[in-house]
């Protein structure tokens, strides 16, 4: 797996996170779906342009977790392949690999345009655009806050090949201008899948496919209006659901 670009904890990362929900965590309560330790499903976006989550239904295979979980549940790490057509690139291509992981909500207008409310992200460099693929893993309490699916619903795991560098979150100011460099390029490839990041399940091996290359249709959602609280329940540090 290539390794992330390095970077030390940005000031944009503690805006969403101190910021993600006003809700308070209940400690029981009763779910509709129970959370999956797998995801090839399409994101719920408008644009309809996410992506599909694989062919013939096959199950991923995933690298193990890199590291230690940062909230010491292994479960909270999302591990999974991109794939994506390399005739789209040139010889020599050096793509960047933006993943980041959203809430299915939203806080602030604009943020239905990038597939939901910040939680993590990473950068992964590709090295080769041959293969047509690069693994990745991101820890979803990679800045130190639990928020498990059981009380916050459902997360879009959004994957952009940045070929200009434009969409590189650690250049963010604020959640404004964040919102702009998280909107990708027309032209660029784009996934979208929905994930369940659980407490009570293993780590979720996603597939991850890039084949939308329609801008900010590509991340379009129609954000979750509520959601219920599933149990067992997973101590989140906050929580959407009611």
């Amino acid at each position: 797996m290539p390794s992330p670009a390095k970077r030390t904890l940005p000031t944009l990362s503690a805006l969403f996170l101190l910021a993600c929900t006003t809700h308070s965590v209940a400690s029981t309560g009763s779910g509709t779906t129970s959370a999956t330790s797998t995801s090839t499903s399409v994101g719920s976006g408008s644009g309809g342009a996410g992506g599909s989550g694989g062919a013939g239904g096959a199950q991923p295979s995933c690298n193990p977790a890199p590291a230690p979980s940062h909230c010491k549940n292994d479960s909270s790490w999302i591990r999974g392949t991109a794939t994506f057509d390399p005739t789209h690139y040139a010889a020599g291509a050096h793509p960047v690999l933006r993943v980041a992981l959203r809430h299915s909500w939203t806080l602030l207008s604009g943020e239905e345009k990038i597939g939901g409310r910040l939680h993590a992200y990473q950068s992964f460099p590709v090295k080769d655009v041959a293969s047509g693929q690069v693994s990745f893993a991101l820890d979803m309490c990679l800045f130190g806050q639990a928020m498990w699916s059981e009380e916050n619903g459902p997360f879009h795991l959004v994957g952009i090949m940045d070929e200009n560098g434009n969409n590189n979150l650690d250049a963010a100011t604020s959640n404004e201008t964040a919102i702009t460099i998280a909107t990708p390029d027309a032209g660029e490839l784009v996934g979208m899948i929905d994930v369940d990041v659980s407490c009570n399940a293993p780590s979720p091996c996603v597939s991850l496919p890039l084949t939308c290359t329609a801008g900010a249709s590509c991340t379009t959602i129609q954000p979750l209006a509520s959601c219920s609280l599933q149990t067992p329940a997973c101590n989140s540090a906050q929580s959407f659901c009611k």
